[in-house]
Parts: C-alpha cells; structure tokens; sequence
C-alpha cells in the first residue's frame, strides 16, 4: 500500500517491487535517450520516496545494460551510479547476457563453506538430522530462484559446477566420506534429482501448466505461435522459429527437447494435477519406480 502509487509517479517500461526493493526498467532505441530517461525516472522517484518520508541508499543502488555492456552514469541525487556487468536483485545475480556464471560462481562459493562446515560437525548428527540439516542449508540455498535461472538451456560448464555441489551434499547425508558410491546410487538413496534433471523436470512442469492454464497469457501467446502439430505426434511439439538461435533465445531448447521426453498425453485436460507430477517423476526420475 506504502508503494502503490509509485507506477503513477514514474514513467518506466517496467516496474518490478518487493516490500521496499524497485527495480525500473527503462528501453530505448538510442543509448543516448536511454539514459536520459533512466536519469528523469530516477529524479521522479526521489521526489516520491522525499514524499513518503523514505530515503534511497545509494550505495545499494545498481544500474545495468541489456543485451550489451554499455558504459553508462546516471546520477541519484549528489551519487552517480555506473553501469556494471551485473547486478544482484532478491538474492539473484542478473548479468547483462543472463549466462548466470556470476550467480553460479557465488553459489558455489556460498556452498563449499556450508559442506565443509557440515563436515567438521558430521559425528554430532544422525543421517536423518544431516538429511534436513543439507536440505535446509545447502539445496534450500542452490535452488532459491532455481525457476529463473536454472533452466535447460543452461552452459553445460555451469552445470558441471552445480553438480560438484550437489553430489558433495548427498554424500554427506549417506556418509559415503571416501567417495566411493556411484552417483546413480546416491540419486537412488537420496531420492534427489541432479541439478540437470531438475531443471528438465521444473522447465517441463513449469511449461505443461501454461498451457493447460493459458496464464501468464502474455508467455503463453508466445509459446503458442511455437506449436507444431501433426498425426505422429499425440502431443503438441514446440519448434523454435527464431532466427537467433542461441541461449535463452531458443525456445525449443527452454521448452522443447525437455517436453519431448514425455511420451504420455500430457495435453488432455481430464488428467489431475497428481497425474501429471507423476507422469513427470517417471519420465525424469524413473529410478524410484523401478
């Protein structure tokens, strides 16, 4: 209610708000008349947060280019703010090509201290303790926001990293110290789905009720216009048309190969909610029903 009317004050393309967190987006054709709009808007929210009695921390004020590292200031009152090649938003580092190496690289940071911290304090603990201690603090920490920027179409060299973590968390919760079970039976004892595998089965999940749903409509129309059909398929395929077909562009790499492994009719609209989250697990984790 304290922010609601900060859309009225402001002239911005987008206006993304958390509690007291704003993120503005402003586009342009011209760099030049970007950044005059960018320094305009800024000036029209200081007078409103001057208003509501509210002050901007400068120094948690970021600015960043899309798609380029364009070097760019604006100035937020007597401060100026230079563009960066990144900039972190609810917990998550945004880079200007939305690769996610910084916040993958933070994350690993951020982990290893945690797994060798859990190391040091393993004996205190039985495996069901350790097992809510590293779902807490490990995979509740690697997969926050996981539904933006752990996809399908992620490096393949990130999700090498991802998966270190991953494996040197499982083996703690089944104390294997020296290593020496199998990956595909950790999977199995842990019943836990691999950074990749889960990102195939959220993207898949994430994908099936759109269409079902047709919301977020704006998503949804775009989705739509990528909808292949014909008489071998009894589910709809999604072919990318795009002429850039590279990273976060290429639908059919988001949406399309993940949503191809599921052989069942997924499309029907009788089939439950829980029909369809186990018609997924068996697709992306066939191990638990073997």
């Amino acid at each position: 209610m304290y922010m609601s009317k900060l859309p009225n004050a402001i002239d911005a393309d987008l206006i993304v708000s958390y509690a007291d967190d704003t993120y503005v987006v402003i586009t342009s054709n011209e760099w030049q008349t970007c950044t005059e709009r960018a320094n305009l808007t800024v000036e029209k929210h200081l007078d409103f947060l001057k208003v509501k009695g509210m002050v901007c921390n400068n120094s948690k004020t970021e600015l960043m280019t899309l798609p380029e590292n364009k070097n760019i200031t604006i100035k937020v009152g007597n401060a100026n703010v230079q563009s960066g090649s990144q900039l972190k938003a609810l917990g998550l580092t945004f880079d200007h090509k939305l690769e996610w190496n910084h916040h993958v690289d933070n994350l690993v940071l951020r982990i290893n201290k945690i797994v060798n911290g859990l190391r040091i304090i393993r004996r205190k603990f039985n495996s069901k303790q350790l097992s809510q201690i590293v779902t807490s603090q490990v995979f509740g920490v690697m997969y926050y926001g996981a539904a933006t920027w752990l996809t399908p179409s992620l490096k393949s060299s990130l999700y090498k990293k991802l998966n270190r973590i991953h494996y040197a968390a499982s083996r703690i919760i089944i104390g294997d110290w020296k290593c020496v079970i199998s990956k595909k039976l950790i999977d199995q004892q842990t019943k836990r789905l691999p950074p990749k595998l889960w990102s195939n089965y959220n993207a898949t999940s994430t994908i099936i009720k759109l269409m079902r749903n047709k919301h977020p409509s704006t998503l949804y129309t775009t989705i739509m216009s990528h909808v292949y059909q014909n008489r071998r398929h009894h589910n709809p395929v999604i072919m990318d048309s795009s002429k850039n077909r590279i990273g976060q562009k290429a639908i059919s790499n988001w949406i399309g190969h993940p949503l191809q492994q599921v052989k069942e009719p997924w499309h029907e609209l009788n089939l439950s909610d829980d029909r369809i989250r186990t018609m997924l697990k068996k697709t992306f984790y066939p191990q638990n029903y073997n």
